[in-house]
Parts: structure tokens; C-alpha cells; sequence
């Protein structure tokens, strides 16, 4: 790493934008920048803790850093990001990585973080898709002429989006759903009681022991 510290490199950085609702509301992480439920049903006066999105304890299911309710507002706003490719060089991102960290670390001791960042964001993913899908179901129960569609379904319509739309960063966000599809149709065996294929189950077992903090 030494050798290539001055190496440029292309890297994608994600940036936040600010969209307003015309209706309803947005639970917004403060820490993360995250909007965790893109259309809350509760009043706005209501005690945040009762979203849907908080855990027993008061914590969100969705946010990278499963921060308290406390951190979290309603509000008529929603939070995307944009992605915008920006030249860094080698010895930057280091730097950028241990700052973050608060310390030195070993190229193995970075890679190692990421590994575990890159699968705590595909949980977030997956949870923002499920309640995405969520707020899809509530919304068809109340329409004049309500569809059935499955959770793979839905996924399969924003692949079907995405490939249409071909907005910058869309093969990352193709094979990001391919990957949840995969996930929703082992989960959808599971509750079906079909048995799964040998790989399949060291999937969800890999995914549980990430969940327990158990090294896989």
C-alpha cells in the first residue's frame, strides 16, 4: 500500500438530498442522515418510539447505527442520496477510514471493518425495502381497485425500474435487489416449508451469526 500511497483512484461518494413530501411523513435519522420509514402513519404528535420502525427498546431496526428514538424526528422531508465520483488517492481514503475510526489500523484491520459495514448497510437495505413494501400493502388495502403482490414482485418492479431509468450508480443498485430477490425468495421457502438448498442455509446461517456478532 505504500508503494501505490499517491495512486489516484475514481471513488463514487454518496451525497444527501433533501425532497419534500406532499403528504404524510418521513421518520429521519439525525446521526445517520437516514430516512428509516418513508411514510409513517402515526400523527405527528405521537411518541416517536411508537413507530414501527423502533424495537422494544426504543432503538430503530433501520438505521445504519440502530440509533435511539431520541435521534430520530418526523418530518415532511425525505432523504436520498445521490452519487457523485470524486478522484481520491490511496493514502486519502487510508486516512479518511482510520479518522472515521478514531485510530491506526492494519490494511487487514480496514478490510475487515468494511466487510462488516458492507453487510450492515445490506441489512439496512433489506429492512428499507421491506418497509418500503409495507407501505405499498397499507396503501393498496385502502385503494379503490387493490392488486396482490408478493415482496419478490415488488422487488422484481424497482429491478424493472432501474433498468428502465438507468440513473447514475444503477448496476450497484442491480445487483444490491438481485441480491435481496435471492434473500426474499429463501425467506419466502422458508415460510412455506420447503426445504432449502445446501447453500441457502449456510446463507441464513452466515446471515444470523453476522446478527449475533459470531465471526462467520
Amino acid at each position: 500500500m505504500k508503494q501505490n500511497k499517491d495512486f489516484e483512484t475514481e471513488v463514487n461518494v454518496l451525497q444527501v438530498k433533501r425532497s419534500k413530501l406532499s403528504k404524510g411523513f418521513a421518520t429521519n435519522c439525525k446521526v445517520c442522515n437516514f430516512t428509516c420509514q418513508t411514510c409513517c402513519f402515526l400523527p405527528n404528535e405521537d411518541d416517536i418510539k411508537s413507530c414501527a420502525v423502533m424495537d422494544d427498546d426504543g432503538n430503530c431496526t433501520v438505521c445504519p447505527g440502530k440509533c435511539s428514538s431520541s435521534d430520530h424526528d418526523r418530518e415532511k422531508v425525505l432523504l436520498t442520496y445521490e452519487i457523485k465520483t470524486e478522484k481520491k488517492t490511496i493514502q486519502e481514503l487510508k486516512d479518511n477510514f482510520m479518522k472515521a475510526w478514531g485510530k491506526y489500523m492494519s490494511t487487514k484491520e480496514m478490510l475487515d471493518k468494511l466487510e462488516v459495514e458492507f453487510h450492515m448497510i445490506e441489512d439496512a437495505l433489506m429492512n428499507l425495502i421491506k418497509q418500503s413494501f409495507d407501505c405499498f400493502k397499507r396503501l393498496n388495502e385502502v385503494a379503490l381497485n387493490p392488486s396482490s403482490l408478493s415482496a419478490m414482485e415488488y422487488i422484481e418492479i424497482l429491478i424493472h425500474i432501474e433498468e428502465n431509468e438507468r440513473k447514475p450508480g444503477f448496476e450497484d443498485w442491480m445487483v444490491w435487489l438481485k441480491k435481496m430477490k435471492a434473500e426474499s425468495e429463501i425467506l419466502d421457502k422458508i415460510a412455506k416449508g420447503v426445504d432449502l438448498l445446501p447453500n441457502e442455509r449456510k446463507f441464513m446461517k452466515d446471515k444470523e451469526d453476522r446478527r449475533q456478532g459470531v465471526p462467520t
